[in-house]
């Protein structure tokens, strides 16, 4: 498994704050309305391309070393 990649200044400060608060920084916020009938199977499909395409959507915070957060995107 590699280290990652560093994390930003910004999200390297919340993710301090966050810690010092006693608490796992968590950084994810969807909301959406949806109107007409549903697609189940068309809603998971465009969802997961969406993920596929972007890798800040499979983008997640771990310490590899006491006090040294990394990004590490998921396959």
């Amino acid at each position: 498994m590699s280290d990652g990649f560093p994390l930003s200044p910004l999200q390297d400060a919340l993710w301090r704050r966050a810690r010092a608060e006693g608490r796992e920084p968590e950084w994810v916020a969807l909301q959406a309305r949806l109107a007409g009938p549903l697609a189940p199977q068309a809603l998971r499909s465009a969802l997961g391309e969406l993920v596929r395409r972007h890798e800040i959507l499979r983008m997640r915070f771990v310490e590899v070393r006491a006090g040294e957060p990394r990004q590490l995107v998921e396959p």
